[in-house]
């Protein structure tokens, strides 16, 4: 089998390395839809309220037209406050993050993965023609939980109890 064009992840159990094509699917089955946003004029005090109220780790800032212009996560938000006299006029334009990593919505999850990792963030913003939802570090690992239990019930106890 050619490997170059499989995508998957690797999953280490008692000393045998699994290789799952695919295991956690699609970004579009595990992302958050639809995104929560703001437009670039919202203020600080505003945006921060939004991000509470919703429980979320970011918030996608867009155009009227959804048209994708940053992300601002709680770590801008708190940065922002440290620096800023009037949170409330404020624009939380001067402190989102401009150069946002996208991803597909049929791309498989490994991929996201890899991306968030290659880029050392926690959020993607995911994007077809407009902005469609979000993918976090949160939902792929909330995704895989179940998936590596069942794998793990499938290995047959060891003798060992180092293990336990």
């Amino acid at each position: 089998m050619d490997s170059s064009n499989v995508s998957g992840i690797y999953i280490l159990l008692q000393s045998s390395v699994i290789f799952m094509p695919h295991i956690l699917g699609d970004v579009s089955e595990v992302m958050s839809s639809p995104v929560i946003t703001v437009s670039p004029d919202q203020s600080l005090s505003t945006t921060t309220q939004r991000l509470l109220n919703e429980e979320v780790g970011s918030i996608v800032v867009t155009t009227e037209t959804l048209e994708l212009e940053g992300i601002v996560t709680k770590a801008d938000l708190l940065e922002g406050y440290a620096r800023c006299e009037t949170p409330s006029e404020q624009p939380i334009s001067d402190m989102m993050s401009t150069s946002v990593v996208t991803i597909e919505p049929d791309r498989p999850l490994s991929t996201a993965a890899r991306r968030l990792d290659n880029n050392g963030i926690k959020h993607l913003v995911v994007v077809s023609d407009s902005v469609e939802g979000i993918l976090t570090t949160t939902d792929i690992l909330n995704e895989l939980g179940p998936t590596t239990k069942k794998l793990i019930e499938q290995v047959p106890p060891t003798n060992n109890k180092d293990t336990d």
